[in-house]
């Protein structure tokens, strides 16, 4: 969760993050982020270099939701 001051890391189970995300405006309903937003993101985070050594491009993650992230 981020506000302009501050980022928060928050557990919860996987139930729990997809619902927030089909309320966020910033998903489309397959709860994929919308491109203007994602631009968003990469022209804000872009020079994190270090942010790709945690970041999967394998879209192929299983639905484990018994895991908490």
């Amino acid at each position: 969760f981020e506000t302009e001051e501050k980022s928060y890391l928050v557990r919860m189970t996987k139930a729990e993050a997809k619902a927030i995300i089909e309320d966020d405006d910033d998903f489309d309903d397959d709860g994929t982020l919308k491109d203007g937003i994602k631009d968003d993101y990469e022209e804000k985070y872009g020079d994190l270099d270090h942010m790709s050594d945690y970041m999967s491009n394998d879209d192929d993650e299983g639905d484990d939701d018994d895991l908490d992230y």
